[in-house]
């Protein structure tokens, strides 16, 4: 057997599906089965996987064509070297490759990680909604990261196979706490409040750092960091706010990082405010890791989180709510032991990486016999 991976996102980026490919491919190579990634060009991090990175210009509609052509003609000079294409959505670049996969019968999982985001423009929303059409209609197996994506998509012949990640490397280590807190000068007192992700306004961080001003008014032990890569679009507005005279000693941004697992053990209370998700990683890390997860109700978070019993849900769009939700995290936190453990139990029964592995090597193993 061997597997050819098409995503529109390269696993040298940290983010979930560059996250999701990593893991995944690293398990099928140590099963002995080949893989190789095709994606686009990109500066990153060096990652276990063989990739064939496909270079164009960053242009508008050009651009973006000519990746369309360049990854279709890869997937037609590896016709004959992979038994089966496994595709990463939401994406319209993969549409011409997926219709050539399937003209020489190759078989096809498309896994989807989540709804179209809205673009820019109504051309590009029409292209984006037509393409997630066409993979869903030609693939042979359409997988879906929550229940609430399956019913999003109206598809009743789907799959779902939840996310999973490595419990034995996102678990509660004192000792490693202990001493990175010390690296970045946080005493053992204080109360560290994490976000990591994408760091964009979608993704809740204007929500992160106003929840986070309204309760340093009240608690001056309280440290937050924010990890990951800021979106040009949102650069000037988040900078400018971590670096207000007021709050700026209490925002400490460390930017892009392969392993999170160090901030998930130094943190307190994980916030992932966002608009929209599928079924994001870091939720799945920072319960594994026991800090006390606090996210909007959106996407498929529901499948993982039971208010009160393994994290919290905060109204993302009501600030004050949300702030009262945390404000009370922050004065009962030495009485949420409980609900730590509940959390990583959680994860390690329903969401690791091996059982979500094991669940894709068997779906290609049904394909690849049938």
């Amino acid at each position: 057997m061997n597997v050819l991976f098409l995503s529109p996102y390269s696993p040298r980026i940290v983010g979930g599906i560059g996250t999701f490919l990593t893991n995944l491919v690293e398990y099928l190579n140590g099963k002995g089965i080949p893989t190789i990634v095709v994606c686009p060009k990109e500066k990153g991090f060096k990652v276990n996987c063989r990739l064939k990175e496909i270079s164009f210009p960053k242009i508008p509609f050009i651009g973006g064509l000519l990746y369309v052509i360049k990854s279709s003609v890869t997937v037609f000079s590896y016709r004959n070297s992979y038994d089966l294409i496994h595709v990463q959505t939401p994406h319209y670049y993969n549409v011409i490759p997926v219709l050539v996969a399937r003209l020489f019968n190759i078989p096809v999982v498309t896994t989807h990680h989540g709804k179209k985001v809205p673009a820019s423009s109504h051309t590009k929303n029409l292209m984006v909604d037509i393409g997630l059409k066409i993979i869903k209609h030609f693939s042979t197996v359409n997988v879906y990261v929550s229940y609430y994506l399956m019913k999003c998509f109206s598809d009743k012949e789907g799959l779902v196979i939840y996310n999973g990640i490595d419990c034995n490397r996102y678990k509660p280590n004192e000792e490693y706490r202990n001493s990175a807190r010390k690296i970045h000068g946080i005493d053992d007192n204080n109360i560290v409040f994490l976000y990591a992700g994408r760091v964009a306004k979608e993704k809740g961080i204007f929500r992160f750092i106003n929840i986070s001003k309204k309760l340093l008014l009240e608690y001056n032990n309280i440290k937050c960091l924010v990890v990951g890569s800021v979106v040009d679009k949102d650069k000037k507005r988040f900078f400018k706010c971590v670096n207000d005279e007021q709050y700026s000693s209490a925002f400490r941004f460390v930017g892009k990082q392969r392993d999170t697992s160090l901030f998930f053990n130094m943190c307190d209370i994980y916030m992932l405010p966002s608009d929209y998700e599928g079924l994001p990683l870091t939720i799945l890390e920072s319960m594994s890791n026991e800090s006390i997860t606090v996210a909007s109700n959106v996407g498929g978070i529901h499948e993982v989180i039971s208010d009160g019993e393994n994290g919290f849900f905060i109204d993302h769009r009501n600030l004050e709510k949300s702030v009262d939700t945390v404000r009370q995290i922050v004065a009962n936190i030495g009485d949420l032991k409980p609900l730590k453990q509940n959390a990583r139990n959680t994860i390690i029964k329903r969401f690791s990486l091996s059982r979500m592995s094991n669940s894709y090597l068997n779906l290609y193993r049904r394909l690849l016999s049938n």
